[in-house]
Formats: structure tokens, sequence, C-alpha cells
């Protein structure tokens, strides 16, 4: 489930929301495993509204387990935006392999 706690708790989405959602694939990428898992979607919603996420195991990547975890914090004013993730340790070198690529991702972009 990628739904931010905050939608199921009636406060509705924002930026916010969407940088939770990415967590959720990160994490689900680093240990390959979901955050959050339960038998029913009621358990489910109780856990992602209520629970913290086990934390990374020992072999993940420290700084992208640490990026992780902060994406998943129940308070969206807690979690790092899109640009102040890429200025993170761990996603640095991110940012520069997309502008590498900027101009053929816009090129095909305009294509279509």
């Amino acid at each position: 489930m990628y739904m931010a706690p905050e939608w199921w708790d009636g406060q509705g989405g924002t930026a916010a929301s969407d940088m939770w959602s990415v967590g959720v694939v990160l994490y689900e990428l680093l240990e390959l495993r979901r955050p959050f898992e339960a038998q029913n979607v009621l358990s489910l919603v109780h856990k992602i509204t209520n629970e913290e996420p086990e934390p990374p195991s020992e072999d993940t990547d420290e700084h992208l387990g640490a990026l992780a975890m902060q994406l998943l914090n129940k308070r969206p004013e807690s979690r790092p935006s899109a640009e102040e993730a890429l200025q993170l340790p761990g996603l640095q070198g991110c940012e520069e392999l997309l502008n590498i690529y900027r101009n053929e991702f816009e090129k095909k972009s305009d294509r279509h």
C-alpha cells in the first residue's frame, strides 16, 4: 500500500505524501519486502498510521536505509522533499546522472 498515513487520517495529500510513496518503493527495493504487511486492509491501515516499519537490515547501505526511514516518517513535515532527498548521501550522484541525460529525456518527451 503506497498511500501515506495522512490520507488514511483524512488530512489529504501533499507533495510529502508522494515522498512517502517513494519511501515505500525504496524500502521494497532495499529490503525485498514491504515496510508494512498485514492479512487484511484494516490491519494494514492500522500499521501504516500507527506503527514504524522494521529498520533496514545491517547489510543495507546505511545512507539509503536512513533515507527510506526518513521518507516513511508519519509526520509529513518531517519527510525530506525530492530536492532535499537528492542532496542526501546515497543520492547525490543521481542528480548528476539526471543532468547528463536530461537533454535526451526532454527530446524524447517533446516528440510525444
